[in-house]
């Protein structure tokens, strides 16, 4: 089968694994893929490894006007070229990862009657009015309404999200819910943990970790000051993985604690090195993350066995049950955060036991992209 996978990313982050994990995972089902895009997304580094980021940073009322503007007419280059590629693959499937006042795909698979399905990982238009004053908010409303309508089949990436579109009036009977998953070959239990632990020298401490492009909102203030209440905390350190804004900070504030030796950055990392780093902690964290994400890292700190604590919240309950593949930390609570860290980093049977149920999680459900991607051709009748 042939299929048009359709973006308009380029960004060197999760979302370029994302996409190009999909679509290597047709490959192996033995599809022929062909990308239509602005050019050719780059997945080397794993930032920010959530598949989410802040759209409008670093983005004045200016700068917002001319991407919106930008967005929309990027539609007439996106048309151009898919009409090109649906002439000369002719294709069976459209496959669109949805960004802001995007319409290119939705058009196009409606003009040559495609069937056409939309990966929805985020509410753009309310994230990005919240976040910057969506100046073309109405136009966006329209876009994102034309795309959800027109498409076959709307993939989501958690039940919180297909509920945010149900309660804005939209029939959801169409929208599929499928998490997101991990590469079984590079994340997996077995890989070797010595040569990052023998790096930091973390010898046998109990390490506490995580991976991600780090920024204020993931509140890794939260784990270090956590760290640093840790009762015999020598037997414990902290290993976070990336860079991001909110590394500066975190240095300082683990020198104002005093725990500057035992809190280890690695600074920027290649996607082929997080599953080392990964296999170097104990114990996983999620300080905080969107209210309906789906992380990436999540299924990556699972398959590799690790003993994950995440934010109390309805779009982690549809993965985590507590006490048997992953423990809750009290949202905006630093003290709760602290009490939680501490009883899972005090208590290896603990840790075990989710690291045992993270695992078969990961198996039972079959988080894995070529998994992902056999549920999206069933979902429109085509696998």
């Amino acid at each position: 089968m042939k299929i048009i996978y359709h973006h308009r990313t380029r960004g060197e982050d999760a979302q370029g694994i994302h996409i190009q994990s999909l679509q290597d995972a047709w490959s192996e089902l033995g599809h022929e893929v062909h990308e239509v895009s602005l050019g050719r997304v780059q997945s080397g580094k794993s930032q920010p490894s959530n598949g989410h980021q802040k759209h409008s940073e670093g983005r004045g009322p200016l700068g917002s006007l001319i991407y919106e503007g930008l967005s929309l007419g990027y539609n007439v280059y996106g048309m151009h070229n898919l009409q090109k590629a649906i002439k000369e693959y002719q294709p069976s499937l459209i496959y669109e990862r949805y960004c802001l006042n995007l319409t290119a795909g939705a058009l196009a698979a409606g003009k040559h009657q495609i069937p056409f399905v939309l990966e929805v990982n985020s509410p753009l238009v309310d994230e990005m009015s919240k976040e910057s004053g969506l100046i073309g908010r109405s136009v966006a409303q329209r876009c994102e309404r034309l795309v959800l309508t027109k498409a076959t089949r709307v993939v989501v990436v958690t039940d919180v999200l297909r509920k945010h579109y149900e309660q804005q009036g939209f029939d959801t009977s169409k929208f599929q819910v499928i998490h997101n998953g991990i590469d079984p070959h590079l994340f997996h239990p077995n890989v070797d943990a010595r040569p990052i632990r023998e790096r930091y020298d973390l010898a046998d401490r109990c390490v506490i970790g995580f991976v991600g492009w780090a920024r204020q909102w993931h509140r890794l203030d939260l784990l270090v000051d956590a760290y640093a209440k840790l009762p015999d905390r020598d037997r414990f350190a902290v290993l976070i993985c990336g860079d991001g804004p909110a590394i500066s900070g975190l240095r300082e504030q683990a020198k104002t604690l005093g725990v500057a030796d035992a809190v280890h950055f690695s600074g920027g990392l290649d996607h082929h090195e997080i599953p080392g780093h990964i296999a170097a902690m104990d114990i996983a964290v999620l300080p905080s993350i969107p209210v309906y994400a789906s992380p990436m890292k999540l299924f990556e700190y699972m398959a590799m066995g690790k003993a994950v604590l995440v934010p109390d919240q309805p779009n982690l309950h549809e993965v985590i049950v507590a006490g048997q593949n992953g423990m809750f930390i009290p949202k905006d609570d630093p003290n709760g955060f602290a009490r939680a860290v501490t009883e899972l980093a005090i208590n290896p049977a603990l840790q075990q036991k989710i690291s045992q149920g993270a695992i078969e999680t990961i198996q039972q459900g079959k988080y894995f992209w070529t998994e992902n991607a056999r549920r999206v051709l069933q979902g429109v009748g085509l696998g």
